[in-house]
């Protein structure tokens, strides 16, 4: 029994039967068994090969296919309607492309190669941009003459597509890497300088176009045997990254690089450290410098205080035997005085009482600035409260009232901190107008780090341009004879405060009282 198709179309899958179901009667090409023996050969050799192959045939470029083919053209679009159809129908979208390429085959009897060409295809009812690697072979006929085109091609629109993105990536990065600050570069196992950044081409002095593919080491051989390659190769032969900061002699520059291995190769920050090192260095010379004139300034204050607290000490005795003799000299020959004598020792009585006052407050300020503060626990409560009892008599003779509120228990020198709360609570009751009662309020808040306390008054007020000015020693706003002072106080209470870590400061309105306030860390 005779087959119902020539062998040459057995099988061939797919688009085997797809050509044996066509009635090609009525086709050009005419009845199977007519077809020439060169379009009958190279059929039968395209169905059963599994490789993707095209073919061309006879003048008007008659197209068959194969199964490895057939996934090209997509779900939807040219198969099945493609098979035996002209070239020109069923390729018109990229026909004015490769009718050319197939006329030269076709002409001169030459193969062709054709790599990652760009031809969009219709598929999946879309026009798709693809990319394809193919051949075209001319197909002889019994008379030698080309009758047809075979292709042989690979879709790789994939792989370019991969190529093109690991090509843009590399782009991204290395305008990453030229942009930084740092110094880069790279290189492979074999030492070779795969990367080289513009930032490494200003360190070194050494260009892109010299150094790469370059072994880095027959670049750079007076490197060879010193710190940098000893780090370099510890790196790569222990895998772990490795910095070194040195003076590299042949560019004579002081660097830091870090290499990260990896066993593809390594790659390097490098950082030129000159001017950072030359900067630390000025800065440990200028601290150096301020040390030296700070320790020499502590040995001259030091001095500066001993001296005020041994005048101070020693003016005492000479102050005393003026006064006594003051005072025996008003007892004595009192008869024998007029008034304005006994004026003069008057005021010369009186000035001594007030250098005796100021010399006993500048002892104070000294014998503060000289002495550290001997910390203990100190109940400021407490400690208020005796100091409330001396000030009784005067509170009681002014009409006042002294208001006691929270206060905290506190690490500070219980003398010292006495010193300041009668400071402060000496000033409220003083700097008052005549016949206005005075009204004081002590307190404290917890400020996270520290106590901050107040002494609040309502006495006749401060200018805001004379805040800073007050705890300034020797510093008075006011005459003796209307409120009198040595204007130590406040410096005193400053240098006490500060001495515990603190600070202090006022703020006041004229006319509406003023509030003290210094800060104790817990």
């Amino acid at each position: 029994m005779q087959p119902a198709f020539p062998p040459f179309l057995e099988g061939g899958g797919e688009t085997g039967a797809l050509i044996r179901s066509i009635d090609w009667k009525e086709h050009p090409l005419g009845p199977v068994d007519q077809w020439p023996p060169g379009l009958r050969t190279v059929l039968g050799m395209v169905l059963t090969s599994r490789f993707p192959m095209f073919l061309f045939w006879g003048p008007d470029l008659f197209c068959f296919y194969n199964d490895a083919y057939r996934p090209s053209l997509g779900k939807e679009g040219k198969h099945p309607q493609a098979m035996g159809q002209p070239g020109a129908r069923v390729w018109a979208e990229i026909w004015p492309a490769i009718k050319p390429q197939i006329d030269q085959v076709m002409q001169g009897g030459q193969a062709t190669w054709h790599e990652e060409q760009f031809l969009p295809i219709y598929r999946n009812n879309q026009l798709d941009d693809a990319y394809w690697t193919y051949s075209y072979s001319p197909v002889r006929d019994e008379t030698g003459c080309v009758s047809g085109v075979l292709v042989t091609c690979q879709e790789t629109t994939a792989w370019v597509r991969a190529r093109r993105d690991m090509e843009e990536a590399y782009r991204e990065k290395k305008q990453i890497l030229d942009r930084i600050s740092d110094g880069f570069f790279a290189t492979d196992v074999q030492w070779q300088v795969t990367f080289w950044n513009s930032q490494v081409e200003k360190i070194t002095g050494v260009t892109r176009e010299v150094i790469l593919g370059k072994n880095l080491w027959d670049v750079f051989s007076s490197a060879v045997g010193t710190a940098f390659h000893t780090t370099y190769l510890e790196a790569m032969r222990n895998q772990e990254p490795a910095t070194i900061e040195a003076y590299f002699e042949p560019l004579n520059i002081w660097v830091e690089e870090t290499v990260y291995p990896s066993p593809e190769g390594c790659s390097v920050y490098v950082r030129d450290v000159s001017a950072r090192l030359q900067q630390e260095k000025s800065m440990q010379d200028l601290s150096e410098e301020l040390r030296k004139k700070a320790a020499d300034l502590q040995v001259r204050n030091e001095e500066l205080e001993q001296f005020v607290y041994s005048v101070s000490h020693d003016l005492k005795e000479p102050l005393r035997m003026v006064n006594n003799f003051l005072h025996l000299l008003d007892s004595r020959y009192a008869r024998q005085l007029d008034d304005r004598a006994r004026q003069f020792i008057h005021f010369a009585t009186d000035g001594a009482s007030r250098m005796r006052i100021l010399i006993d407050d500048l002892l104070e300020y000294s014998r503060a600035s000289r002495l550290h503060p001997e910390l203990t626990t100190v109940d400021t409560a407490a400690l208020l409260q005796e100091i409330i009892r001396q000030q009784q008599p005067l509170i009681q003779e002014l009409q006042g009232r002294l208001l006691l509120e929270s206060v905290p228990v506190v690490r500070a020198d219980r003398v010292r901190l006495a010193q300041v709360f009668q400071n402060l609570i000496s000033n409220a009751l003083k700097y008052q107008e005549p016949g206005n009662p005075p009204v004081i309020r002590i307190g404290a808040a917890d400020r996270k780090m520290n106590w901050e306390f107040y002494v609040q008054d309502n006495g006749i007020g401060i200018e805001t341009r004379y805040f800073d000015k007050i705890f300034q020693i020797f510093q008075r706003l006011h005459l003796r004879e209307a409120y009198p002072g040595t204007g130590i106080g406040l410096a005193l209470c400053r240098k006490i405060v500060e001495q515990h870590g603190g600070k202090i400061w006022v703020e006041s309105e004229v006319g509406k009282g003023s509030t003290f306030y210094f800060t104790l860390p817990k």
